[in-house]
């Protein structure tokens, strides 16, 4: 029916969490991901911030996306992790460290803002993440994570992102994430919105 829309399939986005889920979860994960056409599988870096984790711990995550990218590669899917708070890859030093411990061609990684994040601290992470830059969540939280507003709101901020993104090599997606108010009435404003953005950079 997607297809049928004249739409494409962007991601599969699992909760496989690395190092933390079983390890033959992902093959049904996998099986999903190529069901959907999915070109790649969100996947979580772990379940602990960068900076409480240990060093045998980063090396048990960064061992099973490894793992699991050798396992995507096989059926032409890439693997991007999450970039999230309470993950490895929570700020882009830390998944930086993690993409390249874990060290496949087949890893990627997600972007979004953080909350009250300087739209220049953004732009330097995403010219940190470029070489593995996958999808980027799109949203407007501002200043905190209580404070969800409608896409318009952050106009401003994202035609810089945007613009950033669109002048890196290769092609990804922007994917709409939380709507204000969980109101679809606010989720198809906000996809306008982003329609506009895209079409005038």
């Amino acid at each position: 029916m997607t297809l049928q829309a004249g739409l494409r399939v962007a991601a599969y986005g699992s909760y496989y969490r690395a190092a933390e889920s079983e390890g033959a979860s992902f093959d049904a994960v996998l099986a999903t991901a190529r069901a959907l056409g999915a070109p790649t599988i969100r996947v979580w870096s772990g379940i602990q911030s960068s900076a409480q984790a240990s060093c045998s711990y980063r090396q048990r995550v960064a061992e099973d996306l490894h793992r699991i990218a050798a396992k995507a590669a096989e059926q032409h899917i890439t693997v991007s992790c999450e970039f999230h708070d309470n993950t490895l890859t929570d700020t882009a030093p830390a998944a930086l460290e993690i993409l390249r411990l874990a060290d496949h061609l087949n890893l990627r990684s997600y972007w979004q803002p953080r909350h009250g994040q300087p739209t220049e601290t953004g732009l330097d992470e995403l010219d940190q993440l470029s070489p593995w830059l996958s999808n980027v969540h799109v949203f407007h939280w501002w200043p905190t994570s209580a404070d969800r507003l409608p896409l318009d709101a952050g106009v401003e901020r994202w035609r810089r992102f945007l613009s950033r993104i669109k002048a890196m090599p290769g092609d990804r997606h922007a994917l709409l994430e939380f709507t204000c108010n969980d109101d679809p009435g606010i989720f198809l404003r906000d996809a306008a919105t982003l329609k506009k953005m895209l079409h005038d950079e």
